[in-house]
């Protein structure tokens, strides 16, 4: 996935990290080549992502984010998506790199630019 600025939502701790997830969903792409580098990838990926969503639900409880509850049930949907799908894919023995990478990248774009976009402004009082 590549970065674009607009994904920032002006906090830099997050957005860092949310910059680590695209950067990780290309060397994804990238692993598929090789079956066990996915899979170390997408192993990543979801610690990661735990890390980030723990890390983001924090600092939303640090600022009373009003929207706290809602925020954090997308986090936990998105988590056990993309461990359906990784044992689905380890079951399967076979995996498909445009899928889960078009899934979480699609979900990440919408995600920044929606729902943590909410997060920076609310922050900054705007």
């Amino acid at each position: 996935m590549k970065w674009l600025e607009e994904y920032n939502i002006g906090i830099e701790d997050i957005d860092s990290q949310h910059r680590q997830l695209a950067d990780t969903l290309t060397r994804l792409k990238q692993s598929f080549s090789k079956e066990e580098e996915a899979v170390k990838t997408l192993k990543f990926l979801v610690r990661y992502t735990e890390l980030h969503f723990s890390t983001e639900e924090a600092f939303m409880q640090s600022i009373d984010y009003p929207d706290y509850k809602t925020h954090k049930q997308q986090h936990e949907k998105l988590t056990n998506d993309v461990k359906k799908i990784i044992l689905k894919l380890q079951k399967e023995k076979r995996i498909d790199p445009s899928y889960l990478i078009k899934f979480v990248s699609n979900w990440l774009k919408h995600h920044i630019l929606e729902e943590d976009r909410k997060i920076g402004t609310f922050h900054r009082g705007e």
